[in-house]
């Protein structure tokens, strides 16, 4: 069976139950929409490990507006229903520092085995779409009815094509990504979460193949460096850090961290290792082991770089978030 027919049939009775609550449509957004448009328009193999789909209430959320629907979702036994989380995000229409306490909605992480990862947010309104990410190639969605199935929404798309309305994309997102030329277009959110952003900003380049640190924007992300830097979130962190374990290009994303000055809140040890350390030679020291999927060879490294048992425990401890059940 075709990958787009697997997610499509796993997707549909969530779709069901969210086409009850009232939501027409979905939005399926960031690294899950352009994968699915590189499989329906180039071809490519679909191979996600999460899929971020955001519902419009237009309206004021609550949370027990998506608990209602986790609820249902969970009765169903289609997945375990992960904490539930306010979404916040920089909204620079905002004055003063309200613009950093801005609250777009709240999410949370469905977990089937075998599936991707389905994060799940609901926001209040279309316009909090466009505060998703922090590059151009973030705020691409692809506008799913949720009367109808994902995979006749691909057979659309290939047949229409960009053009046909079944694609937001207000920056030309795609097109960056296609080109391998991604931009920021949201420097207020880097300033809201400003170590975490480094972690986004260096796995962004390395899928597109930008191996090294670009100068300009290293100086821009120190620019923009607040008076004091502090992490509110250190599971997220330690997500963030799994996350870049897993990647393929794992060893120049850690030098790119260093430049940036991102490891030292989560262990200063390792940013001065690596600030003295190259890709070739972290790959070196830390072999990877064929076969292994993404979770083990990012368990593997995070044993291998981090000698502080309890900071280790608890990035480890958080793998299960990451990875779901490969």
């Amino acid at each position: 069976m075709d990958g787009m027919q697997r997610l499509s049939d796993w997707l549909a009775p969530t779709q069901e139950i969210i086409l009850r609550h009232g939501y027409s449509l979905s939005h399926i957004g960031g690294s899950s929409a352009r994968e699915i448009l590189d499989h329906v328009l180039f071809g490519k193999p679909l191979a996600l490990r999460d899929l971020d789909l955001y519902l419009v209430r237009r309206d004021t959320v609550r949370l027990r507006d998506l608990r209602a629907l986790c609820d249902d979702v969970h009765e169903r036994g289609l997945a375990r229903i992960g904490p539930l989380r306010p979404k916040r995000r920089a909204n620079p229409a905002l004055p003063g520092d309200a613009c950093y306490e801005y609250l777009a909605g709240y999410g949370a992480h469905l977990f089937t085995p075998g599936q991707p990862i389905l994060s799940l947010g609901v926001l209040h309104h279309a316009s909090d779409l466009a505060l998703n990410g922090l590059f151009d190639i973030d705020a691409v969605f692809l506008a799913v009815d949720n009367d109808q199935s994902l995979s006749a929404y691909a057979d659309r798309l290939a047949r229409d094509g960009l053009s046909a309305g079944l694609v937001i994309d207000p920056h030309d997102g795609y097109g960056a990504w296609r080109r391998k030329a991604p931009a920021i277009v949201h420097w207020v959110e880097v300033e809201r979460c400003f170590v975490r952003s480094a972690y986004r900003i260096v796995r962004s380049l390395a899928k597109v193949l930008t191996l090294r640190l670009p100068n300009e924007l290293r100086g821009e992300y120190l620019s923009r460096c607040p008076a004091s830097v502090a992490v509110d979130d250190v599971p997220e962190l330690h997500r963030d850090f799994l996350k870049v374990l897993g990647d393929a290009h794992w060893a120049e994303e850690l030098g790119m961290l260093a430049q940036l000055g991102a490891l030292n809140p989560l262990w200063p040890p390792l940013q001065a290792e690596m600030e003295q350390s190259t890709p070739d030679g972290l790959r070196r020291a830390i072999p990877s082991r064929p076969g292994a999927s993404s979770s083990e060879l990012s368990c593997l490294r995070a044993r291998a770089l981090c000698k502080d048992p309890a900071i280790l425990e608890a990035i480890l401890s958080v793998a299960p978030l990451v990875f779901g059940a490969e």
